[in-house]
Order: C-alpha cells, then structure tokens, then sequence
C-alpha cells in the first residue's frame, strides 16, 4: 500500500518507489540479519540499489518518504546517546564533589575525559563518504552502515577518486559480499569490520551514471554489477497533480515496518540467520539451474554477464528482506516466487541502467576511426581471430592514413589502449598468444562480439544514443518494464 500511494502521491513511476523500498528494508535489516540460503551459501542481507531518472521525476521526495521513519529511529537514538553522555559527566562532577585523595584524582580524570571525548553518536545512515571512510563507520556501528543519497554524484565521484588520485572500488566490492574489511595505512588507526554490512540507495541522473562507467573497474571490478535497477520512462507532462496525498495508513504501515526492523541494536557478532524453508531451496535451485545458460558465452544476457552473475543471489536477498517485511522467521516458497517475478524487471532495467554506463565507451569509439573499424569489422555473435599485422590490413581504408597504427606493433599497441573501450561496447579482446614461428612467430588476436539485442555497431550506427527515454526495447513481455510486476515490499 505504501508503495502505491507514494507513487501515486508524487506522481513518480511505481518500480522506482519499490526498488527505494527494498533499499530501506535492506539498510534496516542488515546489522542484525544475515541470510542463509542452504548450507555453504549464506550472505549479507546488504543490497545496491539505483534509481536512474532525470529531473523532475520526484526522487527526492521518494527517497525522502521512504527513509522518514528510519531517519526518525537515528534521531531517537543519537539523542539518546547524548544524554546518556550528559548524564555520565554530571556523575563524574558529583563524585569529584564528594570524593578525596586518589579516588577524587581518579574522578577529575574520568571528568576530563568526559568533556574531552565527545559521544559515540550511533549512525545508521551516511552520504557522501571516502571509501577509507566507510570503513571507520561500520567499525563504529557493529559493522553495518548504509550509503544513501538523494542525487548519487557525491558518492559515485567520491569512490571514483574525487579526493585521490585514482578510484578505489574495493571496499563497496567486497562489502557486498560479506568480505572482511581489514586496512593498516602508516598514516592512519587500521581499521577491521570482519562482517561488513552495507547498503547502498542511490537517486541519479542518467548523466551521472554515464560518467561514473567510464571510471577504471566500474564494470572490470563488478560494481555496476551489484546495483539493482531502475531506469523508469520519463512522467514528464503525464502527470496528475490532483492526486491524493499519501494517507496516514500508509505511512503507519511502513514506520511498523521500519521500527519493527530496527527495534534491536546491530550485531557485529550475534547476526541471525533467516534461512530458507526445503520448498523455497528447492524451488531457488531449480531457478538457478534453469537461469544458468543465459549468462553463457551464447545467452542472451552474456553482454551483461557481470551483473547476471549476482543475479540469483540477489533475488535471494529480496526474497529474505519480503519475509522480514512480513514479520516471518523464514523465507517461505511464497516469498520466493514474489522475488522471482521480479527477475524479468530486474533484468530489463540492469540492460538499460549498463547500456547508459557504457555510453562514453560508445562516444569514443564513434570518436576513433580504429576502435569504429574494429566494432564493423567483427561479425554479431562471432570472433575473429587475426594477427596484429592481418587486422591491420582489414581496417585498411576504413581509416585514414594518417590516422592508421604504423605497422603490426602500432596496430598492436592501439588494440591494447582500445581493449577496455572495446569490451564496454560488447567486443572482448583475448590476449595474444604465439601462433607458431613462421616469420619469426606470430602473434595472434581474438576479437569476439557478445550476443545482444542491442549491438554496439547499432549503437555506433545511431549517434551513440542510448536514449534513457526509452531504457528497453519491449519487444517481448519479458523485457518489459511495465511488464510482470512492479517492486512492493
């Protein structure tokens, strides 16, 4: 219901306000859940969630009512733990008062601690923070922590390398999957989390997140891959502003939701488990299984392999954090197939939220005449093994002479330099390797095209016009947005 009036409410699409939602749910659970699938595979109860849409399309008042009663929870407690601070110096001062000899020297140094150290406010939530930072604040609160932001460039510039000199992914990497957070620097305290939980609930323009696709290891690292998406169409002129506001109802139902999640404090240690019943395992397995193949080299998800990988895994999240929602001490097969309808969107918004990182890799292949000669050269669906000097040779007037590598070690080394631009527009690169001692041994490429529906060379073809106003093709029920169910926890 909250789900629905939100969207209703702020006239904003229904499958961005869910994906918020689940964020939430994540961000509360977490330090004190963890999810265990079967046995061998359990996981954090973390989740990355995206919402990409351009302005106008009512994020911020999304993201603002769904984080209401959690932002009220936080408020409560770091209250609460200034007063217990106020209250332990008033003791300090009374028993300084009272005492004499070495137990009041004892007590005016409790005393000046006290007013030295200012409180440990707990934190649930954080916004713009260095990646060394996050670090530091899940040590302070039990492990867990939650990135959230209402426009998404803070954080995504910040790990892309704002303040340093390159990106550093690593730790939201590893935090999504429960790797120990472990760092000794010379200058600074180390820092260990040994169960890390984090949650990321980002708002950002499509810009944004086209610029952060170009940063190094966004997709080599698989951080893009971690995110669930949303890339709704544009509401712009279709809205209704006579709607009725969100009820009271509603918003109780989600604050019940909320409180009831973080009535216990986080657990860096004693995290509980919510397991799967035999039918929700049986019924993942069978899932899983039949899932496998279209993230093979020939599946029509292989051009977003990175981030179908995670796909299972995830859905089992959404499927723990339904249950919690629920009130329920276990994932039920009914939670599960909830989750699972859910794929297909999933699925459809991953392709569009990739297809628009990847879009400065297409602006610079359209900019370069070798890597634009390489994506034609290639057939769809196939490779092409060549050596430097033979590739060379095939672009042949495709590119100007002036602009054209000198000879099989130019050609060579540009197809080094295009190698990760190459890979965001779909064609791998395979290393060289000697292709026998002809001619003093040659060496040998392999240029493979991934299958998608939606080809660089199309993209080449059309400007480069990833056009978020129309974020998936639609052709069939299964890639749909609109298609097989909206996200309502």
């Amino acid at each position: 219901m909250f789900v629905r009036e939100v969207a209703v409410a702020f006239q904003a699409d229904e499958g961005m306000v869910g994906l918020t939602c689940l964020g939430m749910l994540a961000a509360c659970a977490q330090g004190t859940r963890f999810v265990s699938i079967w046995p061998g595979w359990k996981c954090p109860l973390g989740l990355y969630v995206m919402a990409v849409a351009g302005p106008g399309e009512s994020k911020s008042p999304v993201l603002a009512a769904a984080r209401a009663p959690a932002d009220k929870v936080q408020a409560t407690r770091r209250a609460s733990a200034r007063a217990t601070h106020t209250a332990a110096i008033a003791q300090a001062e009374q028993e300084v008062s009272h005492a004499q000899g070495d137990a009041r020297a004892e007590a005016q140094q409790r005393l000046r601690e006290l007013r030295r150290d200012p409180p440990a406010l707990p934190k649930l939530f954080t916004g713009d923070v260095t990646p060394e930072r996050i670090g530091v604040l899940m040590e302070a609160n039990a492990g867990s922590i939650a990135i959230i932001d209402g426009e998404g460039a803070g954080p995504l510039g910040t790990v892309a390398g704002r303040y340093s000199e390159r990106a550093n992914l690593s730790p939201w990497c590893g935090a999504f999957d429960g790797e120990p957070f472990d760092v000794e620097r010379q200058t600074r305290a180390a820092v260990f989390v040994p169960r890390p939980a984090l949650s990321i609930v980002l708002m950002v323009q499509p810009e944004v997140l086209q610029r952060f696709g170009a940063v190094p290891g966004a997709h080599g690292q698989g951080l893009l891959g971690r995110f669930l998406y949303s890339v709704p169409s544009p509401r712009a002129g279709t809205c209704d502003w006579s709607a009725p506001p969100i009820s009271q109802g509603a918003k109780r139902e989600w604050a019940a939701i909320v409180d009831r999640l973080l009535a216990e404090e986080p657990k860096p240690e004693g995290r509980k488990a919510i397991r799967f019943t035999e039918e929700a395992q049986r019924r993942l397995r069978a899932f899983r299984q039949a899932f496998e193949p279209r993230r093979g080299p020939t599946g029509d998800l292989a051009s977003i392999v990175e981030w179908a990988s995670k796909h299972c895994g995830v859905l089992a999240r959404v499927a723990a954090l339904f249950a919690l929602a629920d009130g329920a001490d276990a994932v039920s097969d009914s939670h599960l197939r909830r989750a699972l309808a859910l794929s297909d969107y999933f699925i459809a918004h991953a392709r569009a939220a990739l297809d628009l990182a990847r879009g400065d890799a297409v602006r610079t292949v359209l900019r370069d005449p070798v890597a634009r000669a390489i994506v034609e050269l290639v057939p769809d669906g196939e490779g092409l093994a060549v050596t430097a000097g033979e590739l060379l040779g095939l672009i042949g007037d495709a590119v100007p002479a002036a602009m054209r590598p000198s000879g099989p070690r130019g050609m060579a080394s540009t197809l080094e330099r295009l190698r990760g631009v190459l890979a965001r527009v779909g064609i791998d690169v395979v290393s060289p390797k000697q292709r026998g001692r002809g001619r003093g041994g040659r060496r040998g490429y392999r240029l493979t095209r991934r299958p998608s529906r939606s080809s660089p060379r199309a993209a080449c073809e059309n400007g480069g016009g990833l056009a978020p106003t129309a974020p998936c093709d639609g052709g069939d029920g299964r890639d749909d947005p609109r298609g097989p169910g909206t996200v309502v926890p």
